[in-house]
């Protein structure tokens, strides 16, 4: 079983339109060296972004899964409404729709709820979504202004330790207008130590601060980590790639690091089918001096997020 534990479903109504304008910020100085000089924020929201991401439906979702052989995938929606003001579609309506794409395609994806812990109604929310949509988990978006460790977000874990769900939370530098200092994993610390029965799932493998992570991953034994939003270095700089999988499987070992493609953002670098096939390759094709095992890749790809979320 290959399991992608970590994507996302976008769609502009669902996110502010200032996060739109900082991907296109991102997107801007890519597409000029590719020799579209006169690109502007608006036409790269206007055009470009439709057909690339938005896929209110899960259709393009489920083509992806189906080409690259993924049989699961868990949904993540996303909430910067509180830093960058509200989307026309209310948080709670984003997650009721993340919930009834799960209940639709039960065979398939798996949902979790996310919400701002800053938001008076987060604790009713995650209830409403565990208890009654029967969503999975939840996402936390530190990068949005606050700290893992906030009294808000331990009411929240509170609630998640008592029903054995998991939390994921974004690790790694993040675009504008959102703020990385939140998205240290060191944050998790306390997280970890305060909750020793709660999941915690640093996203990303930490990125940047993935050398923290990794020292982290050895002495918290509930912290576990995704390989999500790596297809640039996974293309681009093999080696860094496989040296910092290594690392991780190395420090967390081999049951508690996880394959995510942070889809579909990163598919126009790497698609999925390609991730996949890459990571399959990895016991024959690592660079000289870098190993890995057949059933450390077999782990990473589906059992572990298997066994995290009860399919095993």
């Amino acid at each position: 079983m290959i399991v992608d534990a970590h994507c996302h479903l976008v769609d502009e109504r669902w996110l502010p339109r200032r996060w739109w304008e900082g991907l296109a910020k991102v997107a801007i100085p890519v597409l000029q060296r590719m020799g579209m000089k006169d690109v502007t924020a608006d036409s790269v929201i206007q055009n470009l972004m439709p057909a690339l991401y938005f896929d209110p439906s899960g259709e393009r979702q489920l083509k992806a899964m189906e080409e690259a052989g993924i049989d699961k995938a868990v949904l993540l929606p996303l909430d910067y409404g509180v830093p960058l003001g509200d989307p026309p579609v209310p948080i709670e309506e984003v997650n009721r729709t993340f919930a009834e794409l799960q209940r639709r395609h039960e065979d398939r994806f798996l949902a979790f709820a996310s919400v701002d812990p800053r938001r008076p109604e987060a604790r009713s929310l995650v209830l409403k979504a565990l208890e009654e949509w029967g969503m999975k988990g939840v996402k936390l978006h530190p990068g949005s202004g606050f700290y893992p460790n906030s009294k808000e977000c331990y009411a929240l874990f509170e609630m998640l330790c008592d029903r054995k769900a998991p939390v994921i939370v974004h690790t790694g530098h993040i675009l504008q207008p959102l703020y990385s200092k939140y998205c240290d994993p060191m944050w998790l610390d306390e997280v970890c130590s305060d909750f020793p029965d709660l999941i915690v799932v640093a996203a990303h493998m930490g990125h940047g601060f993935r050398h923290q992570l990794f020292h982290m991953g050895a002495c918290k034994t509930n912290l576990w980590t995704d390989c999500s939003d790596w297809q640039r270095r996974a293309a681009h700089e093999f080696r860094v790639f496989c040296e910092s999988l290594r690392a991780a499987l190395d420090s967390f070992g081999t049951d508690r690091v996880m394959f995510g493609t942070d889809g579909p953002y990163l598919r126009p670098v790497l698609p999925d089918k390609d991730y996949v096939e890459l990571i399959k390759g990895l016991p024959e094709n690592a660079p000289e001096g870098i190993r890995f095992t057949r059933e450390e890749i077999e782990a990473v790809l589906g059992r572990n997020a298997a066994r995290l979320l009860g399919l095993a």
